[in-house]
């Protein structure tokens, strides 16, 4: 009983070491799920005028961003394998990344105009409404 224990003991001890080498072996396939925002997982390619308008730019922006993605990474499987093929994954994703800090930096831009540009307007509306109030004032 007692050498069976220890036989056993053994062969696990073996199998957790040698897991642990196996699992250091493996690359992981980038996914698309961690660089793409939730809401543009499903972009689809616009088909037509209408599909265009009720999709809007930033869906056909993401729908190219995950075509190139999954071309970039058949490229990586059919070219490289072992550590070559973790490099060109490691490339792609900080490639990704990149993009996502100047997709987020021109999305911050964009509103911060969209911003300026309301302001502007309700300035433009107060001058207008003043100025009104102004004539009205000198009329009686």
């Amino acid at each position: 009983m007692k050498k069976t224990f220890v036989v056993l003991f053994c062969v696990l001890c073996c199998v957790v070491l040698f897991a642990g080498q196996a699992n250091a072996d493996v690359v992981l396939v980038p996914q698309w799920s961690e660089f793409c925002p939730e809401k543009y997982l499903d972009a689809r390619e616009s088909t037509g005028f209408w599909d265009a308008k009720k999709l809007g730019p930033d869906n056909d922006y993401w729908f190219e961003r995950k075509k190139q993605f999954r071309e970039a990474v058949d490229l990586c499987q059919t070219k490289y394998k072992d550590d070559e093929l973790n490099e060109c994954y490691t490339k792609l994703k900080e490639e990704e990344k990149k993009k996502n800090e100047k997709w987020e930096k021109e999305q911050e831009e964009k509103k911060l105009e969209m911003e300026r540009r309301q302001q502007q307007y309700l300035d433009q509306q107060r001058r207008r409404d003043a100025a009104d109030y102004m004539n009205r004032m000198m009329r009686y």
